[in-house]
């Protein structure tokens, strides 16, 4: 008899849909084909509880699942997945998979930032603060009042489950 463990979950559904939390690891990823190419610019962030999840999967599933079909695609996957086991463990693994990725991926998808949440909602990165500008003036439009708000300093506590959902739409 086998168990029933429910429906098997889809990993890139999984990673697309997990909320923003300030102890995670997550990157944003986006379509860097040509602008004719339909979803072009289109991106998304993905969320995990380790560095080293993240990374496994930006290089062995996401780059399979983005590049399986193409030309040339199954050369890159296996690059990859090869290069993988060669990857320091921790934060230091980040930047090496970022650029591993973008350079196998280029001209079809590129990672734009990756890292853990709480840079996004505190860092001092541009990205960081662009993003949380961005969120600020989202916000303002909604609320006239707060025109002022719009700026890209480090979020209060009260602000990070409205930014966590901002991210959630981010990119579409």
């Amino acid at each position: 008899m086998q168990d029933e463990v429910g429906p098997e979950i889809d990993p890139l559904e999984e990673a697309y849909s997990r909320p923003c939390e300030p102890q995670r690891y997550g990157f944003y990823q986006f379509c860097d084909a040509a602008p004719a190419f339909c979803g072009s610019g289109v991106g998304a962030f993905a969320w995990f509880d380790t560095v080293d999840d993240m990374v496994d999967f930006l290089l062995c599933v996401d780059a399979e699942s983005c590049m399986r079909k193409r030309e040339g695609g199954p050369e890159v996957v296996a690059a990859l997945a090869a290069a993988r086991p060669g990857l320091p463990a921790g934060d230091a693994a980040m930047p090496i998979a970022q650029k591993l990725y973008n350079d196998g991926l280029a001209g079809h998808y590129k990672v734009e930032w990756i890292g853990k949440a709480a840079d996004l909602i505190a860092g001092d990165s541009e990205y960081a603060r662009t993003l949380r500008s961005e969120f600020r003036t989202a916000c303002s439009e909604e609320d006239e009042e707060d025109d002022e708000a719009a700026d890209g300093s480090p979020l209060a506590d009260d602000e990070i489950e409205g930014f966590a959902e901002f991210l959630t739409d981010y990119g579409y």
